[in-house]
């Protein structure tokens, strides 16, 4: 039985796209349409087989891959073909099935192909869970008191909150960091450090309420000292630094980042830890 591929009419407005030759675009569709394709854009594929089917010869087939793989568009690992991107096209933040696809695959994988992920940009964020099943290199702190009502699922698997709607402001103030975090940084946090993070987030929206707090989130993506610190909520939400972000428009708490240097980070640090 064959398997529909759909390729969005803006895949000819794509800058990259427009910026190959006719031989590379038929050979980046051919990677996303043929037989062996599967919802998580990870399969074996040789290029003897890439030769057969589009005319190639193998020699080419190699460089044409090697120019995608500079441009981070497709790689190979060992005999599989891989294309990072894949996953944000398939819809997984609101289809369970789409999302139990793409894991049952992940989960298949060799160990060396899972970390080789982590390395190439590859959009999807349950990677950490499905190369380390007992979440122990996330460091997260099973004695913490935070309110199990509220934040037992982002305390076990915080990445799921990137495929959910959040469940309250807490989870909507963590998913809108992670969200940030992955924009700025690229990857994903190692440890997101909730156990420190959430009381100072509900102490924040209880005193400024939840909108301003996500405001300042965005407001903390342009500035130096909470980019110079690594973006990290526990920072963030420290008294002094989420004050002056909600405030950093207004008279006399306005405070020009720039002007905050890594060595005041210390005072900073030593409050939200």
């Amino acid at each position: 039985m064959s398997t529909q591929r759909y390729i969005s009419t803006s895949f000819w407005d794509d800058d990259w796209i427009q910026s190959l030759d006719p031989s590379e675009k038929l050979l980046y569709l051919y990677l996303m349409t043929n037989p062996l394709t599967n919802i998580a854009g990870i399969y074996k594929i040789a290029n003897r087989r890439i030769s057969f089917d589009t005319g190639f010869n193998t020699d080419t087939v190699k460089m044409i891959l090697d120019k995608f793989e500079k441009a981070g568009k497709a790689c190979r690992y060992d005999e599989y073909v891989i294309i990072p991107s894949w996953p944000k096209h398939q819809k997984w933040e609101t289809s369970s099935k789409i999302r139990a696809g793409i894991e049952s695959i992940l989960k298949k994988l060799p160990q060396g192909l899972l970390e080789h992920l982590k390395t190439i940009g590859y959009i999807y964020p349950s990677i950490p869970y499905i190369y380390s099943s007992n979440y122990s290199d996330l460091d997260l702190d099973k004695d913490s008191d935070l309110d199990p009502d509220t934040d037992k699922d982002t305390k076990q698997k915080p990445f799921e909150l990137l495929a959910r709607e959040p469940k309250n402001d807490i989870e909507r103030v963590n998913k809108k960091w992670l969200e940030n975090f992955l924009t700025i940084q690229g990857e994903y946090p190692i440890n997101p450090s909730w156990n420190l993070s959430t009381p100072l987030v509900k102490k924040a929206i209880e005193q400024v309420g939840v909108e301003k707090i996500l405001n300042a989130l965005d407001t903390a993506k342009k500035d130096v000292f909470c980019l110079n610190s690594g973006y990290l909520l526990k920072v963030i939400m420290s008294s002094n630094v989420i004050n002056r972000l909600i405030h950093s428009g207004s008279g006399k708490h306005k405070i020009a980042a720039d002007n905050i240097s890594r060595n005041n980070a210390r005072e900073y640090l030593s409050e939200a830890t």
